[in-house]
């Protein structure tokens, strides 16, 4: 009898809302880049994109060519793609939007310039090496867990630099440790003068890193390390013994208390 479980996904990946012509503009801004080739910023280098192939030009496309994918298996598809780079041009093909993304990602760490490869002082033109591609990621969810509850909160500036960061090393979880640094509307003493994260501040930062292909996770805190909260005279009655971290797990008051600020974080 086999007792490994089967896997299952219990989390969805979120996709971004570009449009093609939004695709196009973050792309040339991607390879033009201070992490990539800041040299092309000031240059007159186009990106020309199009769904339809032509000498010259890239081609990106998201329909199932099963001629060129067929050897991606179906599990990792969402984040797979192919590049292909010939005489006629280049071909970016993926199922998704993030694997076009990833796509991308790949081709900019490809680009040389004349500068870069000593033939000329200035840029006159880039170098993309004749090559076939396929790629995905051995793990679905990849990320880093960021700690925002000692101290250290950093500015909504920060949070999307380091967003896009992540991003760009093709990472798609930011997990945030929360303890005390999130705005609760019913019990607004809770953080206060730590710098807390609003709701509006979390659904910004939300939109943000979707549009970088990457979903953020919320770790809040319940089963210890509430000292911040639990010390504060109107909820101390609520931990397990005077000055504990944890909650009273065998009072309803410690329940109704848990409940509410599980519910403002979820609606955030």
């Amino acid at each position: 009898m086999d007792r490994v479980p089967k896997r299952q996904n219990l989390y969805n990946l979120s996709e971004p809302n570009w449009s093609l012509e939004e695709f196009i503009l973050k792309m040339r801004d991607i390879i033009c880049d201070e992490y990539f080739h800041p040299e092309l910023k000031d240059t007159k280098f186009k990106l020309n994109l199009s769904d339809q192939k032509s000498n010259n030009d890239f081609k990106i496309s998201t329909t199932l060519e099963k001629d060129i994918l067929y050897n991606i298996p179906r599990e990792y598809q969402s984040q797979a793609y192919c590049i292909l780079i010939d005489d006629n041009g280049v071909s970016l093909i993926s199922w998704t939007k993030t694997g076009m993304y990833y796509a991308f990602l790949t081709l900019s760490q490809m680009i040389l310039t004349s500068k870069e490869i000593g033939k000329l002082e200035e840029i006159k033109e880039i170098y993309i090496p004749i090559c076939r591609i396929y790629d995905y990621p051995d793990y679905e969810f990849r990320g880093f867990e960021d700690d925002i509850s000692r101290g250290q909160r950093p500015t909504m500036d920060e949070f999307k630099r380091f967003i896009k960061i992540l991003s760009l090393l093709k990472m798609n979880i930011e997990g945030l440790y929360i303890e005390d640094i999130f705005r609760f509307e019913k019990y607004p003493q809770i953080g206060e003068g730590r710098g807390t994260l609003t709701k509006e501040d979390v659904k910004e930062l939300q939109q943000y890193a979707r549009d970088w292909c990457v979903d953020i996770q919320p770790a809040f805190e319940m089963f210890g390390h509430m000292d911040n909260i639990l010390t504060m005279k109107e909820f101390e009655h609520l931990g397990e013994f005077p000055g504990s971290q944890c909650l009273d797990i065998t009072s309803d008051e410690s329940h109704k208390f848990a409940e509410d600020l599980i519910r403002e974080i979820c609606e955030a």
